[in-house]
């Protein structure tokens, strides 16, 4: 990082060997994190609301008698899939109906369609790539009998299903749409040609901690009685842990199921009975989602994004194609929607400065990119993204000009929207234009297979805004961009080489059919990257029922090694989330601070703030 010149400006690592997460399984502890509650009281009565964040961090704390689970290193190909027969009988439904959810579900995606294309890619995707398994008479009388759970309390005999995945193979809302409104828009402006299920985040997550989401669909009737059916099968029975779904609001899922085993001590309602399994989804929202993603209650993937954004270099050198150094896409307007606090688990909260403040980071990353392109006498460009009806109706022309511009770029730009992950990411990978983010690489897909820290850079957001507030005495952070095209440029050819091996594990793809890309039907694909991940989640389910003898709430509570000082990063965290919004203020001795761009009126966090000298 000091190559580059700015504090730790741009991140890059060597790769590494990939090692899977040791586990620990908490049980009932009343052990308490000595050093949590005094960082606690030393904080002064100013940072009383702290206290609750304290205590739900104490109490999440692995206890005295955690139970260790080893590193899982599953025999991937003994790993088998599980595929219902669709109940249409069951789902009432007409054969309209029916045939329309067919037809929908064998065609490709929309290009638009980034979140419908994820619950279309999920559930076709797993049955063509993983081998089946069919369970003989035996098994199948012996689970109808509910016997086949014997072997499981505490043994290592096989039992019902032994390293096995459960799948329903239906798209909710592929079979919402084609039931429920087939000739009409489902949903508002920008939901219908998204492919999105227009359900409300903030009501199904309050639903979702209140009662177990018995007040608030996410879905339909028709996908919630698929569901009821699917929850009194034997197979279902003996190991909902393993059962595969697909669904963007993953953390309300998993809210429900914590909520029915607090209440009724296991799966009651519609949706509690899919948080039970392995849910696939872009990215959890809930505080707790680092835990949850290493205890495999949930894999993220990516969005889809369409064929068109796969660059094809194989005639023209990238050196002759990449002509522009860094280019910004996002949209202006945009609002936290995370719930990183733990002590308000229903409020908005983002975890880290720059999606809290991603509106003002936005405002100054213009700025930043402007000053780069005067300086450096390069070509950049910032197109934001409008969110209006008029450009929703032209979504694929507008995604194939966003082609166009990551595929002419070296660098993209990505900055936290609403949230952290975004199809933009995928789009630029695609592109093979190197995402620069500013926030932390953490919530990414595929992390086994996805080597981000070589494959991409990391920009934090107090320099960007610092330069906008401070012109000359703050540095540019981009800056750093050029000098790694101009004074390094063997380390940008090789950013860009193994770019282009990774972006195969996120693009969404059945043997290269519609990839233009030569060799397309060799490269790997985001759903062979899925199943490796989703075996791996499996493994992690399997022994964790093992290891605490069948007690689902135990299994819940399991953690990484990594997150043994929970309590006091939970601490820091809730003060961050505490602190208020950007105010007017003034510079050290009394004297207004220089204007300097739309930021320099705005108070930003003492910790966003580096002082003049």
């Amino acid at each position: 990082a000091d190559d580059f010149g700015s504090r730790a400006s741009l991140a890059w690592a060597m790769p590494g060997p990939l090692e899977p997460p040791a586990v620990t399984v908490r049980r009932s502890s009343t052990s308490h994190s000595r050093s949590g509650l005094a960082a606690v009281r030393r904080m002064g009565a100013s940072l009383l609301l702290l206290a609750a964040a304290a205590s739900a961090a104490v109490a999440d704390a692995p206890g005295d008698d955690a139970v260790y689970l080893p590193p899982q290193r599953p025999n991937r190909a003994a790993w088998r899939l599980y595929v219902y027969d669709v109940p249409w009988r069951a789902l009432n439904i007409s054969a309209s109906a029916q045939a329309r959810y067919q037809q929908m579900t064998t065609q490709d995606p929309p290009p638009a369609h980034d979140e419908g294309g994820l619950y279309h890619s999920v559930v076709s995707e797993l049955p063509r790539l993983m081998p089946r398994w069919e369970p003989s008479a035996g098994e199948l009388a012996a689970a109808a009998a509910g016997t086949g759970t014997a072997a499981v309390r505490g043994s290592s005999d096989k039992h019902f299903g032994e390293d096995v995945l459960f799948l329903l193979p239906l798209s909710p809302y592929h079979l919402c749409k084609a039931a429920e409104h087939p000739g009409t828009d489902w949903g508002t402006t920008w939901a219908a040609p998204k492919g999105s299920i227009p359900a409300s985040i903030q009501q199904s997550t309050i639903s979702a901690e209140r009662d177990g989401l018995r007040t608030v669909g996410i879905t339909c009737a028709t996908y919630e009685r698929a569901i009821d059916w699917l929850a009194v099968q034997p197979p279902y029975r003996l190991a909902p842990e393993r059962h595969v779904f697909v669904h963007v609001l993953s953390h309300a899922l998993r809210q429900a199921f914590r909520y029915d085993l607090r209440v009724h001590g296991g799966a009651r309602s519609t949706y509690s009975r899919m948080g039970a399994g392995i849910v696939v989804t872009a990215e959890d929202r809930r505080y707790d989602w680092f835990e949850a993603r290493e205890c495999g209650h949930f894999v993220p993937a990516p969005y889809y994004s369409p064929p068109f954004f796969l660059l094809d270099h194989t005639r023209t050198s990238l050196a002759s194609l990449k002509q522009t150094i860094v280019v910004e896409s996002g949209p202006r307007g945009t609002a936290c929607h995370r719930y990183d606090n733990r002590a308000t688990p229903v409020s908005w909260a983002c975890y880290g400065a720059e999606m809290r403040y991603s509106r003002f980071i936005r405002m100054a990353a213009v700025t930043a990119i402007s000053d780069l392109a005067a300086k450096a006498h390069e070509r950049t460009e910032a197109r934001p993204t409008v969110r209006s009806k008029e450009s929703y109706d032209h979504l694929e022309k507008i995604l194939r000009g966003k082609a166009a511009m990551y595929a002419s770029s070296k660098f993209c730009l990505i900055l936290s929207g609403d949230s952290a992950i975004t199809t933009r990411i995928f789009s630029a990978v695609q592109g093979l234009c190197i995402p620069v983010f500013v926030f932390d690489r953490d919530f990414l897909p595929f992390g086994d297979l996805v080597p981000w820290k070589n494959i991409s850079l990391r920009v934090h957001g107090e320099e960007i805004i610092n330069f906008e507030r401070h012109g000359a005495s703050s540095p540019n952070p981009l800056l750093a961009l050029l000098r790694l095209e101009r004074e390094q440029p063997e380390l940008l050819l090789a950013m860009q080489a193994s770019l282009e091996r990774a972006r195969w594990h996120l693009t969404w793809h059945k043997d290269g059919y519609g990839v233009s890309v030569p060799g397309a039907a060799q490269r790997p694909s985001a759903g062979a990257a899925l199943v490796h991940h989703l075996v791996n989640a499996g493994a992690t389910r399997q022994a964790l029922l093992r290891a605490t003898g069948g007690d689902a709430r135990s299994g819940l509570r399991c953690t990484d090694e990594r997150l043994r000082r929970v309590s006091l990063s939970d601490v820091w965290r809730a003060e961050m989330l505490l602190r208020p919004w950007p105010r007017m203020q003034k510079s050290g001795g009394g004297k207004a601070a220089p204007k300097r761009g739309r930021l320099s009126k705005l108070r930003m966090p003492r910790r966003l703030v580096r002082r003049r000298v």
